[in-house]
């Protein structure tokens, strides 16, 4: 499966007209993916693992992990890494409800506390936006 094109098309929908038909084309293109989501292994993965550093990439990904069940482990610490550095705290719970639905909380709050001394989480403030976050991730 060719994730870059499915992927390219996803941003296509943007520029739709119709709004309704967008979104319909987006869930399309996400459940083409889940529907052959990839075993959980890191080789299998690689492309959602880069992709989840890549600015426009990361929500398109943040996306698809939220429907595909189970969550892989393999992507465990790459979507909360994501997390942890991202600049929008609105966006947080993207990465994490799914983290958190598969793993549990204290399993996400222990692999937080393990990333927490990353250089690049200290200089986004990435636990206490997480943390914060974290509260609303009722599942």
């Amino acid at each position: 499966m060719d994730y870059d094109e499915i992927f390219q098309k996803y941003l296509l929908t943007d520029k739709w007209e119709d709004k309704n038909a967008a979104y319909k084309e987006q869930l399309r293109l996400i459940k083409q993916i889940t529907t052959q989501f990839p075993k959980d292994k890191a080789e299998n993965l690689s492309w959602f693992i880069a992709s989840l550093r890549e600015n426009q990439k990361k929500w398109f990904v943040a996306k698809v992990l939220d429907k595909v069940n189970p969550f892989p482990h393999s992507l465990f610490q790459d979507t909360l890494l994501a997390a942890l550095v991202e600049e929008n705290p609105s966006a947080i719970r993207l990465y994490l409800y799914p983290c958190v639905r598969q793993f549990g909380v204290e399993a996400v709050v222990k692999e937080i506390q393990r990333l927490s001394v990353l250089p690049e989480v200290i200089k986004h403030d990435g636990v206490s936006k997480v943390s914060y976050a974290l509260e609303f991730c009722n599942v």
